[in-house]
């Protein structure tokens, strides 16, 4: 791998996938995905605030950080049964987002869709400074550790890499043009909270966003 970096890719062992929002119409990929799986799909009913304008009420981002061990994935309004054809992965750093790469290659296969792997990259640094040429390398790495290990594990995967100008949280805005996002979540062996990225992905993007634990 480049730069000496390896990556164990497996899919995590969660056994239950926690579903948020308005589920009175969960899609039927979602149930075929947590089928073939073997996971149980455990439905939380709750009103998830339209993305956008306000952020997502602290009793929703205090059980999310409570279900450290599970898959959670929020719906927003409208969205139970809109299909899934991209789904984009949000990667900070490797090995500790194998299993947001790993659960993202595994829907996306599911779906028959493509995989989006980005890595923000804040536009703050001096174009010329040493600190700029080293956060280039690591990103660069990132994303080509991901897309060798998924190329060799999952040949038959669309997969594309994208490396934005932006502070990552940006990367999961109103903008993003997906039908999945995938961020990491809470860390399982300790006590963790959400992160700047995935709490950004739960006040702002205009999809199903799917919380895995590192």
């Amino acid at each position: 791998m480049s730069g000496g970096l390896t990556l164990a890719l497996r899919s995590p062992r969660l056994d239950r996938l926690v579903v948020v929002g308005d589920t009175t119409n969960l899609p039927e990929w979602l149930r075929d995905w947590c089928h073939r799986t073997g996971r149980d799909l455990h439905v939380h009913a709750s009103t998830v605030r339209p993305p956008g304008h306000r952020p997502a009420p602290p009793h929703l981002v205090a059980a999310i950080a409570g279900w450290a061990a599970d898959l959670v994935l929020v719906v927003p309004p409208d969205l139970a049964d809109v299909g899934v054809r991209r789904v984009t992965a949000a990667l900070h750093d490797l090995p500790d987002d194998a299993p947001v790469l790993a659960a993202a290659a595994d829907a996306a296969r599911h779906v028959d869709g493509r995989l989006v792997l980005v890595h923000g990259l804040p536009i703050s640094f001096a174009e010329r400074s040493v600190e700029l040429r080293t956060a280039l390398h690591h990103a660069r790495q990132v994303l080509d550790t991901a897309a060798r290990r998924l190329a060799a594990d999952t040949p038959d995967l669309g997969v594309e890499t994208r490396l934005v100008r932006v502070h990552p949280h940006e990367l999961v805005g109103e903008n993003l043009d997906t039908g999945l996002l995938v961020v990491g979540g809470p860390r399982r062996r300790i006590p963790d909270d959400l992160g700047l990225v995935a709490r950004t992905a739960l006040h702002h993007a205009t999809c199903p966003v799917l919380i895995v634990p590192r």
